[in-house]
């Protein structure tokens, strides 16, 4: 997940520092990808975290 936001930031920066419009829709669009990844990520993690609460037979409360 680290990972992800790191691109993601260094994508964002690079496209707001970028002077060419081709280059910066690159950038923000490879930014915009990285924050999908963030999301698919987060969503298995949460998905991993309640099959394993179920599993122990834990219940949020």
């Amino acid at each position: 997940m680290a990972i992800e936001t790191d691109f993601r930031n260094f994508y964002g920066n690079a496209a707001r520092n970028m002077s060419d419009p081709e280059g910066r829709e690159i950038l923000e669009m490879l930014s915009e990808w990285e924050g999908g990844h963030q999301e698919y990520i987060d969503e298995q993690y949460k998905t991993l975290h309640r099959e394993f609460m179920n599993d122990m037979g834990f219940e949020p409360f």
